[in-house]
C-alpha cells in the first residue's frame, strides 16, 4: 500500500469543510502553493503536516490513520515493511512530542505559581 499524503490531505480538508482557498490563507501560501500540496508536486514536511493537523484539529497520526482507513485500494489490506516502519516512526515522534509539550507546560506553570508568590 502507498499512501497518497497529497490526496489524504485533500480528502481530510474535504470532509473537515474547508476550500483550498481557506486553507492557503491559514498555511500563509498562495492558493497555487498549497494545491501543489494535494496534487503531491511538493513535498511536504513534518513541520508543515503538524500545521495542516492542527487547522485540521487532528494529530498527526490521525492523519495517517484518516489514510489508512480510507485507502481506496481495500485487497492491499498492509503497509509494506518500510511504510509500517515510516508509520511507526511518526506515531513515536508524535508521542515525543507530545510529552514534551505536556512537560513545557508544567514548566511554565511552575513559573507562574513561582512569580505569583
Amino acid at each position: 500500500m502507498s499512501i497518497d499524503i497529497g490526496k489524504t490531505i485533500a480528502t481530510v480538508r474535504k470532509s473537515k469543510g474547508f476550500t483550498q482557498a481557506e486553507m492557503a490563507k491559514a498555511l500563509k501560501i498562495t492558493q497555487a502553493a498549497y494545491s501543489k500540496i494535494e496534487c503531491s508536486s511538493t513535498n511536504v514536511t513534518m513541520s508543515r503536516l503538524e500545521e495542516l493537523a492542527a487547522i485540521f484539529q487532528m494529530e498527526v497520526d490521525q492523519v495517517f490513520n484518516f489514510a489508512i482507513e480510507n485507502f481506496s485500494d481495500k485487497s492491499a489490506g498492509r503497509l509494506s515493511e518500510s511504510e509500517r516502519e515510516l508509520y511507526e516512526r511518526l506515531l513515536a515522534a508524535e508521542k515525543k512530542i507530545s510529552e514534551l509539550q505536556a512537560r513545557r507546560i508544567a514548566d511554565l506553570e511552575k513559573m507562574l505559581r513561582f512569580k505569583n508568590f
